[in-house]
């Protein structure tokens, strides 16, 4: 029997009984029988083969009998000649059209975003993380945003925060730097005590108060009873200078005016205190300190009082180097050194300390 074609019983004359392949089957040639047709294909009245549906679509039942059984290729796939099914877009790539043809349709998902296998649109990265990448497969690649920097949705990279702005870890914002607190590099700034030292004790002795490693920095005026790190960004020198009834009594050591602080270079800065005989001395220090790129607060150090050093922020905390004790007192806790100990111990609240734990008494700045 010619093809499209059957004969289905033994003997007959070929043409005379070959009987025409109905729609939904097809008869090759000498064929004796129906065959159905096969998934990925139709198959008219006639056939001899099955006809592949086209590019762009699919068929996944058998049988079908014109290509308008052809379902258009959905969102997320691609669907190749003959196809019985969709074939999904490779993780990493999203397809936004119907009757996508081929792989080539498969676009790369963007930096911010992921694409999981068979997507038609990126998901994108959640506020708060970034995907720095192209191609990234799952959230698995989402990277948390770091301290001083904020990720809004769908973030590629980092945003630094702007001048008087932090950012915590995680942060999808920037947020401004609170009245009375410091902030520098995005970085809200706790005061912490590090170290100093009395040498020895009054009346007519040296006491030097040492600062060490502390951020800060920002928009406002602030007052601290510690020397300033340079953590972050390149800054000058730009005034050192006492002020009051006894400048004479007062020295800075270890920094001068034009000096460039460094990024990552702690400067070793100490205020040296010799006492006049009746052990009284009243004085201000100011020390300004300016980016290479623009204008800083200045940052005051202010020292008082009777028989004392006392360095003083409004509002919050004063330290007084004095001959017996000294007291710093945060938001109604007191921290204690007696000069007198053998060794010398700060007491937070009734607990005792050794003074290696004095940079963990934390002020804020007002």
């Amino acid at each position: 029997a010619p093809a499209g074609t059957f004969i289905a019983g033994a003997g007959a004359s070929a043409l005379a009984s070959a009987v025409t392949c109905p729609a939904r089957t097809y008869c090759g040639l000498g064929a004796a029988a129906t065959t159905t047709c096969t998934i990925g294909h139709y198959c008219i009245s006639g056939s001899g083969t099955p006809t592949s549906t086209r590019p762009g679509t699919y068929i996944a039942v058998t049988g079908a009998t014109s290509a308008a059984a052809g379902v258009a290729c959905p969102v997320g796939n691609y669907c190749l000649l003959a196809a019985s099914s969709p074939t999904a877009a490779a993780p990493g790539t999203f397809i936004s059209t119907t009757g996508a043809t081929s792989a080539a349709a498969e676009q790369v998902c963007p930096a911010g975003s992921y694409c999981i296998a068979g997507v038609s649109a990126p998901s994108y990265a959640m506020a708060g993380t970034y995907i720095s990448g192209l191609g990234a497969t799952s959230s698995a690649a989402q990277i948390q945003c770091p301290a001083g920097s904020y990720c809004p949705f769908g973030s590629a990279a980092p945003t630094a925060d702007d001048p008087g702005y932090y950012s915590i870890a995680g942060g999808a914002n920037q947020i401004p730097c609170p009245s009375g607190s410091a902030c520098l590099g995005g970085i809200l700034a706790d005061l912490s005590f590090v170290s100093f030292t009395l040498d020895p004790a009054h009346p007519g002795a040296v006491a030097s108060i040492a600062f060490d490693t502390i951020s800060v920095g920002g928009f406002d005026t602030v007052t601290l009873e510690i020397r300033i790190p340079m953590t972050v960004g390149a800054y000058k020198v730009t005034n050192i200078g006492f002020s009051g009834a006894n400048v004479g009594q007062f020295i800075t050591l270890g920094l001068s005016v034009g000096e460039t602080l460094l990024p990552g270079q702690p400067v070793d800065f100490a205020i040296v205190y010799t006492p006049t005989a009746n052990g009284a001395a009243t004085a201000s220090l100011t020390l300004s300190i300016t980016p290479q790129t623009g204008a800083d607060p200045d940052f005051i150090f202010a020292l008082s009082g009777v028989g004392v050093i006392h360095v003083s922020e409004p509002g919050g905390m004063a330290l007084f180097a004095g001959a017996v004790l000294v007291v710093v007192g945060m938001g109604g806790r007191q921290v204690r050194r007696s000069n007198n100990r053998p060794q010398p111990e700060i007491l937070l609240g009734s607990t005792p300390h050794s003074s290696s734990d004095f940079q963990t008494a934390v002020a804020t700045v007002s």
